[in-house]
């Protein structure tokens, strides 16, 4: 077992050989972090690895498809963040005005930091949406010059939809607008057409309802429906979006 490490081989080993099968060079001392720094002629992506369950294991599937993208970064690295304590503490050093995270991801340009995802980004989002974010990355920064008009969207913003697009959609009857509150907070202050997403429904939902359904969830101000449009997109739901701001920007839009 390493040194540095917090985790057993048998853990740690799988998720290791996993991204080696696919060309992800491992960094597993301050020297190999200081060589990948010191090389600025190649554009480059440094995963900082996790054991994390609930992150991590929809990081790296999606992190690993995206690497199939006409223009993924031409070299592939990773930390693991507690088995190699120094290799991650001196790869953090090259981006310290960010909190250090993990999982996380970082992408460079002629040795520059570029963009960078942060665990909080990964926690609930499916692999596919990580995929979608980081492939909008390669295509602006990873050209020949990078794309100033190429916009990028994070996984979490990936699933938001804005309240005029969610009313225009209610109107053709093109979503199925469904309310993710209680039955306390719908009955006190409800939302126009939205079907209260109780147990039963949230079930025949899953079991019985067309997995290319469009879905708009909302809910008081949007954390709740976020995580309603996540868990349903895990089920097999592409088209589940969260309504932005909830029900306070649904009941202030004139539209």
């Amino acid at each position: 077992m390493n040194g540095n490490s917090r985790y057993d081989e048998a853990i740690i080993n799988p998720i290791r050989e996993e991204f080696k099968a696919v060309g992800i060079e491992e960094l597993t001392s301050k020297e190999a972090v200081k060589s990948f720094f010191a090389a600025k002629d190649k554009t480059a992506v440094l995963f900082i690895n996790s054991v994390c369950g609930c992150s991590a294991a929809t990081a790296r599937p999606g992190f690993i498809e995206s690497l199939k993208h006409a223009k993924a970064p031409l070299r592939k690295v990773s930390v693991f963040a507690g088995v190699d304590a120094d290799a991650v503490a001196s790869a953090r050093d090259y981006f310290a005005d960010i909190p250090p995270s993990s999982p996380s991801i970082a992408l460079f340009r002629e040795g520059e930091l570029i963009y960078f995802i942060e665990r909080r980004l990964l926690e609930g989002p499916t692999k596919e949406l990580l995929t979608e974010t980081l492939n909008m990355a390669y295509e602006k920064f990873f050209g020949d010059s990078i794309d100033d008009e190429k916009e990028i969207k994070n996984p979490l913003q990936l699933v938001q939809r804005d309240v005029t697009t969610a009313k225009n959609l209610l109107t053709k009857s093109e979503t199925t607008l469904l309310d993710v509150r209680d039955i306390v907070e719908t009955e006190a202050e409800p939302i126009p057409l939205a079907k209260l997403v109780d147990e039963a429904l949230a079930k025949k939902i899953v079991s019985s309802w067309d997995k290319g359904s469009d879905l708009s969830f909302i809910c008081s101000h949007g954390e709740r429906s976020l995580q309603a449009a996540f868990f349903f997109r895990k089920q097999g739901f592409q088209k589940a979006f969260s309504v932005e701001g909830g029900r306070v920007a649904w009941m202030n839009s004139k539209n």
